[in-house]
């Protein structure tokens, strides 16, 4: 969880633009392969990143207004749930919310590698 102090992201008169990538649930996160660890097996928009040569998935960004505080968290609500998302990095979700936005993977590439 982060507070919006810690946010590197876009907010905008629409509100604040969460970015997340889609991963599929039927699958692990995490698979050892004869002794490698393959990181992101969940994810279902994988590419190989230019930049470091790493793997990322491919990002989509939405924004939300904020629906309520808990503490020095932001509560938004998608999907039709109340959530408090980690706004430091995009993270995984298994049904992209109405309204996003699909970035494509020269945005993505940038907004992975954003300070």
């Amino acid at each position: 969880m982060s507070s919006l102090l810690q946010f590197r992201g876009k907010v905008s008169t629409q509100g604040v633009h969460i970015e997340v990538y889609k991963v599929d649930n039927s699958r692990k996160e995490i698979e050892h392969d004869g002794g490698r660890v393959i990181w992101g097996a969940n994810w279902v928009e994988p590419f190989k990143c230019s930049s470091c040569g790493e793997i990322h998935p491919r990002l989509y960004s939405f924004p939300r207004k904020p629906v309520g505080m808990m503490g020095c968290w932001v509560q938004f609500r998608y999907n039709g749930e109340v959530h408090v998302p980690d706004l430091s990095c995009p993270h995984g979700l298994d049904r992209i919310p109405r309204g996003a936005v699909q970035h494509s993977f020269e945005e993505s590439e940038e907004l992975w590698h954003r300070n």
